[in-house]
């Protein structure tokens, strides 16, 4: 939107602005309140999107830089295994997989074949 001017009866111009608009102009300036209220309004658009499906989320490792697919697969076979309170040990088992092999697909370590995924998901009940 373009800012709009209006002109009073006493001749002074005044400038009509959106509030995003005027936020990042206070932002710019240095002003801490109109920058955070900048940032959360961009948070709010991207939990939005995110909530949506047009944007993805990508957890960042320890260093701050995106983590790797295998270890993202990691991240959702243990937080399944843990929401169905198994051991390492008892899914392992029902795998014929190693404990230490599936400790090192839920860290990012190694990564599943198909097949073990296929039936990862099938036993924990998600989609990898």
């Amino acid at each position: 939107m373009k800012p709009q001017i209006i002109t009073t009866d006493g001749g002074e111009e005044l400038v009509v602005l959106p509030r995003r608009e005027y936020d990042a102009l206070l932002a710019r300036l240095g002003d801490e309140k109109a920058e955070d209220r900048m940032s959360a309004r961009l948070v709010a658009q991207m939990r939005a999107r995110i909530a949506s499906g047009a944007e993805r989320l990508i957890v960042a490792g320890p260093d701050g830089r995106p983590s790797r697919p295998e270890a993202l697969v990691g991240e959702v076979v243990k937080a399944a295994r843990d929401a169905r309170r198994l051991s390492q040990k008892a899914l392992a088992d029902a795998l014929s997989i190693t404990q230490g092999y599936l400790s090192d697909l839920e860290r990012g370590r190694k990564n599943a074949s198909p097949e073990l995924r296929r039936r990862i998901g099938k036993r924990l009940r998600v989609k990898l």
